[in-house]
């Protein structure tokens, strides 16, 4: 479904809901009276899409998350790693163009558990969108120090950018 639907069917239970209150009990109805039917309208609306839609959206369209593929015709290898830097290539063995961002998280294994690692305060990622043509290949190289302010500790890593790739640096 689209987010028109979800934002219709949020619109409607606030019309119910406040049809309800308007026929049981007019204090109610005097205090949600004051707001507007323009203001409902717009309630309903960021409802639908800061909470309904998220719920049951599949990721499909979620471009600033991390997502991880289910597609098995795009391979992501890592090249080499080292404390200073990893490079990874990204290939798509499909016809069609495959689209993904720059963002990424690493976790570290450290005491038995897998801890996110802070990026610096001043890191950002670019909101644009990156497209592979289909049956080509691209590398990336993503520099420690540009991310996280230093080298990268001996230990074991798993980062996450379009697929997980675990990784362990001596």
């Amino acid at each position: 479904m689209g987010m028109f639907w979800y934002s219709l069917f949020v619109l409607i239970i606030l019309g119910i809901l406040l049809f309800y209150f308007r026929r049981k009990n007019k204090k109610v109805f005097k205090l949600l009276g004051i707001v507007s039917v323009i203001d409902i309208v717009a309630m309903g609306i960021m409802f639908g899409l800061l909470i309904i839609v998220p719920m049951f959206d599949d990721g499909r369209y979620a471009i600033d998350a991390v997502t991880m593929r289910e597609d098995e015709n795009i391979e992501v290898n890592i090249r080499q790693v080292s404390s200073e830097q990893i490079e990874i290539t990204l290939t798509s063995h499909e016809s069609t163009t495959f689209f993904y961002t720059d963002y990424f998280f690493i976790k570290r294994y450290k005491k038995d558990k897998w801890k996110y690692m802070p990026f610096r305060r001043d890191v950002t990622f670019p909101k644009t969108v990156r497209e592979l043509e289909g049956q080509q290949s691209t590398t990336r190289v993503i520099r420690w120090e540009d991310y996280f302010g230093k080298k990268l500790k001996n230990g074991k890593y798993k980062l996450y950018w379009i697929d997980e790739l675990e990784f362990e640096i001596l």
